[in-house]
């Protein structure tokens, strides 16, 4: 992977441990925050004593600074001098006070030292791991096709991760797993219930099918042992990844939807290969058909239910947020798309401005401005990247 890739991933988890430690952005004044404040104790793990602070909680603190401190070390390893890990590690301290400050008037988080202490552990592992690999040269031996076809596969991956894992209310809590993965069984009375979202979950799970079998031709792997593979664990995993989410349940009759996008988007790949044509406009099709399912969920009543800690208004403020984050990517990737199957400059600018004119009146209609500034703004780096890469 690039150093700007090394520096996206850096910024995206640095911008959700701001997220994921201030929702759900239920805030209060300024006299509140000073009693908490007044209150805390400047012993790291004292708490452990006083007030049985769970170990689990160091852990998943910890956990969710690991990748801070990994993506930083691996970006600016070359870079002039070789950034210490002093340097991350106190990076990491910052950003963790300046969370856990914030943290200060929110009426549903506690502000810890022992919190701080154990974010800078988890940056200061993940910068030493990092630093490790680089020795030993372990992502050197990393093959990665650096093609458009890797660029669509990684945008289509990403909405899919961004369906499974939103609102982002990720917890760590050993017994809430435990508990939805003894739930996942009672699923099995809904396998066959259809809902809303079953077609946006079939489309993409092709859509991302197909792109996966065409990366791996291109890193001459087994095809068809490949589509095996796929089968049988992406849909497991995808799902299952949802014990990780406070809010989401897993759930078999995804899992079967899953199954039938990857046998999908497999099958359409071996009828149509060889035909870039027809190629690109099954995948123009797919990711607009997800793009008109996304916008039906901005245009819903709220959700009917809503985890304990959060209000009726704060929840749907993040599920509304983790929708306008899907829909960016879609539009990004139909813009890619546009660009990378419509070889003719003209014809490529023309669907782009009908796709925007399109999307954008359905959001000026419901006077949803937002979505129409991300509609814009994402089809335009969407033809950029891609413009880009031809460079």
């Amino acid at each position: 992977m690039s150093k700007k890739g090394y520096l996206i991933l850096f910024c995206i988890f640095s911008v959700y441990i701001i997220y994921g430690t201030t929702i759900p952005f239920d805030f209060t004044n300024s006299q509140i925050a000073l009693d908490k404040f007044n209150r805390l104790t400047w012993i790291p793990f004292h708490s452990i004593c006083t007030s049985g602070l769970l170990i689990s909680d160091i852990v998943q603190n910890v956990l969710f600074f690991i990748p801070v401190g990994f993506f930083c070390m691996l970006r600016f390893s070359n870079a002039r001098k070789n950034l210490s890990i002093t340097g991350i590690v106190f990076y990491g301290f910052l950003l963790s006070a300046a969370v856990e400050t914030i943290q200060l008037f929110s009426l549903t988080r506690n502000t810890s030292v022992t919190d701080i202490a154990t974010n800078t552990i988890g940056t200061a592992v993940g910068a030493i791991g990092a630093l490790w690999g680089i020795r030993f040269k372990l992502f050197e031996r990393i093959n990665v096709h650096k093609g458009k076809e890797t660029r669509l596969f990684v945008l289509i991956f990403t909405v899919l991760l961004i369906d499974k894992l939103y609102p982002f209310d990720l917890s760590l809590n050993i017994s809430n797993m435990c508990s939805k993965m003894f739930s996942l069984q009672n699923s099995v009375s809904n396998l066959f219930v259809f809902g809303n979202n079953d077609i946006w979950n079939l489309v993409v799970t092709a859509v991302f099918a197909y792109l996966a079998i065409e990366n791996i031709r291109l890193l001459r792997k087994p095809v068809l042992l490949s589509v095996l593979f796929l089968s049988l664990s992406v849909p497991f995993c995808l799902e299952i990844a949802k014990v990780i989410v406070v809010s989401r349940y897993p759930d078999f009759h995804n899992m079967m939807i899953a199954l039938l996008g990857i046998v999908s988007g497999s099958s359409a790949y071996f009828i149509f290969y060889g035909k870039r044509m027809c190629s690109g406009i099954l995948l123009i099709s797919g990711v607009l058909i997800s793009i008109a399912l996304k916008m039906t969920q901005l245009f819903r009543s709220g959700a009917d239910n809503y985890p304990d800690y959060a209000t009726y208004y704060s929840y749907n403020v993040m599920m509304n947020l983790s929708v306008y984050m899907g829909l960016f990517i879609l539009f990004v990737t139909s813009g890619f798309i546009m660009n990378y199957y419509l070889k003719k400059r003209v014809v490529s600018v023309v669907a782009t401005v009908v796709i925007i004119i399109a999307a954008s009146a359905v959001f000026i209609v419901k006077g949803d401005w937002v979505g129409a500034v991300i509609c814009v703004a994402a089809m335009g780096i969407g033809n950029w990247i891609c413009r880009r890469l031809s460079l």
